[in-house]
């Protein structure tokens, strides 16, 4: 693999675990990469992180990576259980949707145009958001915790890249 970066390495290995049932969703991993010169079995960088399901895939539009509960929105109506800080979920939204919009920690839509008014809007707004990630008001299931890894233009089950406090090690970089 050619890769960027060592946190898309990390992420290509996650994914190839996944595939070869190696890894599940909820387990945690302790990855590390590097080596420090003339100490045999040592390592420079460490990494733990939490597998995660990916429930989608479309284009980021924002930067970042923001997490909050699902309000899976099919139509206006849906909204009056919007709560300040959720992911909005939906095929597409509209001038009724703004003020949800400017209250939300992100947006997921199906329609995959760059130039949609949840494109446009959260734009504007300074909102993160995810476009044409298919069948999203069907895969995801409003009340779920979810992270947009809004650069790569992933949604992801749960909180992602999270890791508790007690598991935070650091790492020396010298002996």
């Amino acid at each position: 693999l050619d890769l960027p970066s060592t946190g898309q390495t990390f992420q290509a290995a996650l994914n190839v675990a996944q595939e070869k049932q190696l890894l599940f969703e909820g387990e945690l991993v302790v990855m590390t990469a590097g080596t420090l010169q003339g100490v045999a079995g040592s390592t420079n960088l460490i990494k733990v992180d939490v597998v995660t399901a990916v429930l989608g895939k479309g284009v980021g539009i924002g930067q970042g990576s923001v997490s909050g509960r699902a309000c899976v929105a099919h139509n206006t109506q849906d909204l009056k259980n919007f709560n300040p800080g959720s992911v909005l979920v939906t095929t597409r939204t509209n001038a009724d949707y703004v003020e949800a919009i400017r209250k939300s920690a992100g947006i997921v839509t199906e329609d995959d145009s760059l130039t949609s008014h949840a494109a446009v809007i959260g734009l504007r707004l300074g909102v993160p958001v995810i476009v044409g990630v298919k069948n999203a008001t069907t895969v995801i299931r409003d009340g779920t915790l979810l992270t947009l890894d809004v650069q790569r233009g992933l949604v992801f089950s749960g909180s992602a890249g999270r890791v508790p406090a007690d598991l935070s090690v650091p790492v020396p970089t010298e002996v």
